[in-house]
């Protein structure tokens, strides 16, 4: 539906990741050490590279 230019900035930062919104590196190493405690191998390099994508981000 084209550009939306009210589009707030942050809406970039929004990473669906283990069922939820992540929008936060915070969140997204907790959920990367769940992921490895819990032994989801497939949930480890998404959760890693939310974080590294956030934390670039300044989230």
């Amino acid at each position: 539906m084209g550009n939306n230019k009210t589009q707030s900035a942050d809406n970039t930062h929004k990473w669906a990741l283990a069922g939820e919104i992540v929008t936060s590196s915070k969140r997204a190493n907790k959920i990367l050490a769940m992921a490895i405690a819990q032994g989801t191998t497939y949930l480890v390099p998404q959760a890693r590279n939310v974080a590294i994508k956030l934390r670039a981000a300044g989230k």
